[in-house]
């Protein structure tokens, strides 16, 4: 029987979808792969159907779709992330925080875009101190990065 690789065609085709402008037609192939038994990761299917509708933009279902895949596995890193930076979006920047943390703690690899996200929720709560300390992990752990120049052109 076949169906492990049918569930990787299908999450595949779902993400050339989502790539190619299709993202509501990519979200029915996310969700078939997310609620398959036999596929493995469906927190990374639920995250990527997340993506896709963010893209729409359709942030209530994307929200829906990362709280989901975050009720599978709370410590997701992609999803933490996505949560995190609707949370920023939305100006609760606590809620943001929050989720940053749980992204700190969930994955070993610091990546720059969560250090400025990190940078510019902790400017927003007030916190130049954090925010200072975030910046300075993303200049000194990705220096070359956009992010990093981001921060450097900013006051």
């Amino acid at each position: 029987d076949n169906a492990p690789e049918d569930v990787d065609v299908e999450k595949n085709y779902a993400v050339f979808l989502c790539q190619h402008g299709q993202q509501k037609k990519s979200e029915k192939y996310f969700l078939e792969a997310a609620q398959n038994a036999l596929y493995a990761t469906p927190d990374a299917a639920y995250t990527n159907a997340g993506v896709c509708a963010s893209q729409i933009p359709d942030m209530k279902t994307a929200e829906q779709y990362f709280r989901k895949a975050l009720g599978i596995n709370p410590i997701f890193p992609s999803a933490l992330y996505q949560m995190a930076q609707i949370s920023y979006q939305q100006k609760k920047y606590f809620q943001a925080r929050a989720f940053i943390e749980r992204f700190n703690s969930a994955s070993k690899q610091p990546r720059p875009e969560v250090l400025l996200l990190g940078v510019l929720t902790e400017r927003a709560l007030g916190n130049e101190q954090n925010a200072a300390d975030y910046a300075k992990k993303l200049r000194t752990l990705f220096p070359d990065s956009p992010q990093a120049q981001q921060i450097n052109h900013s006051p």
